[in-house]
C-alpha cells in the first residue's frame, strides 16, 4: 500500500500552490471590491490639509485667489439664457422601452465621448459614496442625451474618467442637473471635470418659488413617474448592480431634459404675466442661479475645521440644554459640566478625524455621533465599560440597518483603551492636546508624550511650535500718530518711540485714542519734501500680509539680513519698507523663494554661500584662511588634550588658532610655546551664534570657579598664568556685554521697534537655509548693528609678551564678541550667509554702484511678490519704491570720500 504520510507527489505540490493562487486572487478581487479607491492610480485630492489643485485657467485673470479654470465662459454665458430649452419637447418613454448602455471599458468610454459631439443637451447625475472613504469618491456617472441613456462605471473608469473634461467643459452643450450643487463638486474633485453651461431644474424651482422641490416630487407631478428614493443610500461600491439600483440610476437621468423643458416654460409664462423680482426677470433669476453653481470651486475640508465643525454639530443634535448635562460631570467636582462634555466631544472628534483621514474611512463609520457622545457623557474607564457603553447605539444603529454598526464595532475595539485614555484625559481638563496621534496603544502615564506616526501629524506639531516660539507675543504695530510741530502727520510708529519724545520733553501728548504726539521742534525728512512719504503715512494691520492670517504672525525680511545688514548706512533708512508680517507657513514659502535668489545670485557674482574652508592638516599655508568650525574644533581638541597630543600636532593646532585669532600668518615666537587663555578662549568661540556663545561662556565662567580653590598650580600644567578671580569677574563681563551687544537699540526710533521675533527655516530645510536661517534669527536688532558696523576695529593683542593686562582682555574678547574677528572675517560671518551677503554687496557696488543695490532689492522683492501674491500688503507698498535722493547722494559722497582716502 501506498504510504499515505509520506512526501507530497509533483502533482499535489502543484494543486497545492494553485489553490494557495485562487485564494490571494479571491481575497485581492474582494477587498478591490470592498475598497476600490485603494486599486485608484490617479488621486487628485489626498486626505491632509495640503490644497487642493484645480486645472490652470484657460483665459489669462489677473487673481491671486484660485479661479475657476472657465471663469470667463461661464460670466459670458450670464448675459444669454439658454434658447435650446423653449423648444416643444415631448415626454420620454419609460425606461423599460428605452435604451441604456453600461460603459466599464475604455473603448466603450472613447466611443460615448465620440458620439456625444453633435448633442444639444445632456442630463448628468452623480452617484456617491462616502461612508466608508473620508472624503468620499463618484462610483456612477449617468447621463442622457434624451434618445440614449448610459451608466458610467466611474470605479472601473476612474483613471480614464478624464476623456469627458472636452464635454462638461463645451460651452454649445447645455448641462441639466437636480440639486447639481454637489455633483459638480465632486466631479472637480476626482476627475478635474468642470461643468460650463449649466441648467439645474431646482434652481429653477427655486425661482417659481416652489417649496417641494425633490426630484421625486417633480417626477411624480410632471411624469406620472414614482421613484425609492432609499436607493441614494445604497452601497453604489457593489458590482454588479442589482436590477433595481440600475433602474433608479437610469431614471434620475432619463426625465430630466423634459423637466428642464417643462420647467423653463413656466419661467417664460411667468415672466409674461409681469411677475418678476427686483427688476430680474424669472428666466434670469433662475439662470444666475445655475451660472452660479457651476461656479463654485472645490475646497478640501481642513482638519482644524473640520473638527471644531463635527464638534459643534455632535453637541448641537445630542444636547438640548445645558440642563441635560447635570450628572455628566459628577464625579469632578469645580467643572463646569458643559465644558467637561465639550472637551470630551472635541477630543474624541479630534481623534475620529485623523483615524479617517490616516486609514481613509469614513467619519460615521469609524465611530458615529451617537455612540460619540454616549462615551463621552460615560466617560468609561475600561475597554469593556467602553464597550458596554456602546452597544446600545450599536444595537440601534444595527435595528435600522446602518452600514457604519459593524465598522464602527470593529475600530471601537480596536482602539479601546486609547479612545478611555483620551476621555479621562479630556475631563480632567488636558483637551485634545494630550492626543498625539491614532492607531497606537495607550500606555503609561495619561500625560507621557505620545510619538507621532504620520508625517502630517508631525508637521502639525512641529507648525504648532514654532508658532509659540516665533511668533509675536502682541501686536506689533501700535499705529501711534507722530505729527510735526505744524500738525501734520509724520509717521505712524509705536507706543515705546512716543514715550522716549516724551520724557525727554520733545513732544506733548495731545491724544490717547490713538496715542499721538505733537513734536516741539521743526522737523521734516527729505522724503516729506520731495512729497514720496505715502507708505509711512498709513497705518498697518497685525496679519499676515499674504494669507490674512490674524491668529499668529512674525516679521518677515523682504531683502534678507546677509545683505541689508552690509548696505551703506544710507541704505537703511527705509528698512521698514522691506520688513513684513507674515503666518509661519507663509514664511517658510517665503524663506525657500529668497533662497533660491540667493543662489541665482551666488552664481552670477561667483561668490559661494559659506566661506572657503580648510582642513587642519592643510594649514602649512596661510594660516589665516582657516574656516572657523575648524578653528574651534583646534581650540577643543588643545583644551581636552593638549598635554597629550604629539608635539608637532599640537604645534599646528596653536597655529591654527593663533593665526586666527591675530590675524597673522607668522609663527610664534619661542617663549610663546602654549597659547595665552584670551586666544584659547576665541578659539573656542570662533563660529558660534550669539546663543551659542553666551553658552559657552558660562561654561568657561563654570570651569574657572571650580579651579578657584586651587592654591597655586605650574604654569607648564596650565593654558593660562591669570588668577581664577580675576578669570571668572573678566568672563562674566564677558557675558554681559555679549547679551547687551544683542539687545534693541536704546534709541527707540529704529524701523525695526514694532516688529515681532524672525524665523528662518525649519527641521526639514537644507543645511545652507538652517545656516541662513540662523544668521537672520540670531542678529543684533537692526539699528545697532548698523551703528555698530561703523564703529569695529580689528583686535590688537599683544605679541611677544607673557603677561596681558585684564582689562585690555576684556575689551578685546568683548569687541570679538560684538563681531570682529581675523582675517576680515567676522564672527557673524561664519552664521549662516553673512559672509556670502557682505562679499556679494560689495561685487554689486563695485560694478554697478547704487542702481545694481536696487535690482537686488527690487529681485528680492519681485520674488516675493511672485511667490505669495500677498493681498494685505500696507498702503503704497511697491516693488519699486526707491530711496530719496538726498539718501542717494549721501551715499556717493561716502564712496567718494573712502576712494580719495585709499
Amino acid at each position: 500500500m501506498p504510504n499515505r504520510h509520506g512526501p507530497l507527489t509533483p502533482m499535489a505540490a502543484i494543486a497545492a500552490a494553485l489553490g494557495l493562487l485562487y485564494w490571494r486572487n479571491r481575497k485581492q478581487r474582494k477587498g478591490q471590491e470592498l475598497r476600490p479607491q485603494n486599486w485608484f492610480h490617479q488621486v487628485l485630492a489626498d486626505n491632509f490639509d495640503r490644497p487642493f489643485e484645480h486645472l490652470q485657467a484657460q483665459e489669462e485673470i489677473n487673481e491671486t485667489l484660485p479661479v475657476h479654470p472657465f471663469q470667463q465662459r461661464i460670466l459670458d454665458l450670464k448675459s444669454t439664457p439658454p434658447t435650446v430649452l423653449s423648444r416643444h419637447t415631448d415626454m420620454p418613454a419609460s425606461i423599460v422601452q428605452s435604451t441604456c448602455k453600461w460603459i466599464a471599458s475604455v473603448s466603450d468610454l472613447q466611443a460615448l465621448v465620440q458620439s456625444l459631439q453633435s448633442i444639444e443637451m445632456l442630463a448628468v447625475d452623480v452617484e456617491h459614496h462616502h461612508l466608508h472613504s473620508y472624503l468620499g469618491f463618484v462610483c456612477l456617472l449617468q447621463l442622457s442625451t434624451g434618445k440614449t441613456d448610459y451608466l458610467v462605471d466611474a470605479l472601473a473608469l476612474h483613471d480614464h474618467m478624464h476623456l469627458l473634461r472636452p464635454i462638461f467643459a463645451d460651452t454649445s452643450v447645455l448641462k441639466v442637473v437636480h440639486g447639481g450643487d454637489n455633483d459638480v463638486l465632486w466631479l472637480q474633485r476626482d476627475y478635474h471635470i468642470y461643468m460650463v453651461n449649466v441648467f439645474d431644474t431646482e434652481k429653477a424651482c427655486q425661482a417659481l418659488g416652489r417649496h417641494q422641490r425633490s426630484l421625486a416630487k417633480l417626477l411624480d407631478k410632471y411624469c406620472q413617474v414614482t421613484t425609492d428614493k432609499s436607493f441614494q443610500k445604497s452601497d453604489w461600491r457593489v458590482r454588479p448592480l442589482s436590477e433595481a439600483q440600475q433602474a433608479y440610476a437610469q431614471r434620475d437621468a432619463h426625465y430630466l431634459l423634459y423637466l428642464a423643458h417643462v420647467l423653463y416654460q413656466e419661467l417664460e409664462a411667468e415672466d409674461q404675466l409681469g411677475s418678476s423680482q427686483k427688476g430680474k426677470s424669472r428666466v434670469m433669476q433662475a439662470w444666475d442661479k445655475c451660472q452660479r453653481v457651476s461656479l463654485n470651486l472645490y475646497h478640501k475640508p481642513q482638519s482644524q475645521a473640520a473638527v471644531a465643525a463635527a464638534t459643534a454639530t455632535v453637541l448641537r443634535n445630542h444636547v438640548a440644554s445645558p440642563a441635560d448635562l447635570a450628572d455628566i460631570a459628577v464625579n469632578l467636582p469645580g467643572r463646569d459640566p458643559q465644558q467637561v462634555v465639550t472637551e470630551c466631544v472635541h477630543s474624541l472628534c479630534q481623534w475620529r478625524d485623523d483615524v479617517g483621514r490616516d486609514k481613509d474611512e469614513g467619519l460615521q463609520a469609524v465611530l458615529p455621533d451617537g455612540i460619540l457622545m454616549a462615551v463621552a457623557a460615560a466617560r468609561p474607564s475600561t475597554s469593556s465599560a467602553l464597550m458596554s457603553c456602546a452597544q446600545g447605539s450599536l444595537d440601534a444603529l444595527h435595528r435600522d440597518g446602518a452600514q457604519q454598526q459593524q465598522g464602527a464595532a470593529v475600530w471601537l475595539r480596536r482602539h479601546a483603551s486609547e479612545v478611555c485614555m483620551l476621555v479621562a484625559v479630556a475631563a480632567t481638563g488636558g483637551g485634545s492636546s494630550q492626543y498625539d496621534a491614532p492607531g497606537k496603544a495607550a500606555s503609561g502615564n495619561a500625560n507621557q508624550a505620545r510619538q507621532l506616526q504620520t508625517l502630517e501629524q508631525r508637521q502639525a506639531a512641529q507648525k504648532a511650535r514654532l508658532v509659540k516660539k516665533f511668533s509675536a507675543k502682541s501686536a506689533v504695530y501700535e499705529n501711534c500718530k507722530m505729527l510735526s510741530q505744524e500738525g501734520e502727520l509724520l509717521c505712524f510708529c509705536d507706543l515705546r518711540k512716543l514715550t522716549w519724545y516724551e520724557n525727554r520733553g520733545l513732544a506733548d501728548r495731545i491724544s490717547d485714542d490713538p496715542p499721538t504726539i505733537r513734536l516741539r521742534f521743526m522737523h521734516k525728512t527729505g522724503d516729506q519734501e520731495r512729497g514720496v512719504d505715502d507708505y509711512y503715512l498709513h497705518s498697518k494691520e497685525n496679519k499676515c500680509v499674504s494669507c490674512g492670517e490674524a491668529g499668529h504672525y512674525l516679521r518677515y525680511r523682504v531683502v534678507p539680513a546677509c545683505y541689508r545688514r552690509n548696505f551703506p548706512v544710507q541704505w537703511k533708512s527705509h528698512r521698514s519698507h522691506d520688513i513684513v508680517l507674515l503666518c509661519v507657513d507663509c514664511h517658510h514659502v517665503a524663506h525657500r523663494a529668497a533662497e533660491t535668489v540667493k543662489r541665482q545670485l551666488s552664481q552670477q557674482y561667483g561668490v559661494p554661500l559659506f566661506p572657503p574652508k580648510v582642513k587642519p592638516e592643510a594649514v602649512g599655508g596661510k594660516v589665516s584662511e582657516a574656516h572657523p568650525y575648524n578653528v574651534r574644533r583646534a581650540a577643543v581638541a588643545l583644551k581636552q588634550h593638549g598635554k597629550t597630543l604629539p608635539e608637532h600636532r599640537r604645534k599646528k593646532l596653536q597655529q591654527m588658532v593663533r593665526g586666527f585669532v591675530r590675524q597673522s600668518d607668522e609663527p610664534a615666537d619661542d617663549e610663546e610655546e602654549w597659547l595665552s587663555q584670551v586666544e584659547l578662549e576665541q578659539g573656542l568661540l570662533a563660529g558660534l551664534a550669539p546663543r551659542q556663545k553666551r553658552r559657552m561662556l558660562r561654561q568657561l565662567a563654570a570651569e574657572q570657579a571650580g579651579k578657584a580653590n586651587d592654591s597655586s598650580q605650574s604654569a607648564a600644567d596650565n593654558v593660562s598664568a591669570q588668577p581664577s578671580g580675576q578669570e571668572e569677574d573678566r568672563i562674566s563681563a564677558e557675558l554681559d556685554q555679549t547679551a547687551s551687544a544683542q539687545d534693541i537699540s536704546s534709541v527707540p526710533g529704529s524701523d525695526t521697534a514694532q516688529h515681532g521675533s524672525s524665523l528662518q527655516g525649519s527641521d526639514e530645510v537644507q543645511r545652507d537655509n538652517q545656516a541662513a536661517a540662523m544668521s537672520d534669527e540670531d542678529e543684533v536688532a537692526d539699528t545697532s548693528t548698523d551703528e555698530s558696523d561703523q564703529h569695529q576695529q580689528h583686535v590688537n593683542i599683544r605679541q611677544g609678551s607673557g603677561e596681558e593686562d585684564a582689562g585690555t582682555s576684556i575689551q578685546q574678547l568683548s569687541r570679538q564678541q560684538q563681531g570682529v574677528s581675523s582675517q576680515g572675517v567676522s564672527d557673524e560671518d561664519t552664521n549662516g550667509h553673512a559672509w556670502h551677503g557682505r562679499q556679494v554687496v560689495a561685487a554689486a557696488l563695485a560694478e554697478g554702484g547704487s542702481d545694481s543695490l536696487l535690482v537686488l532689492i527690487q529681485r528680492f522683492r519681485q520674488s516675493f511678490t511672485d511667490t505669495l501674491h500677498p493681498k494685505f500688503l500696507p498702503s503704497a507698498w511697491h516693488i519699486m519704491h526707491r530711496y530719496s535722493i538726498c539718501s542717494l547722494v549721501c551715499l556717493c559722497a561716502c564712496l567718494l570720500i573712502t576712494c580719495l582716502m585709499r
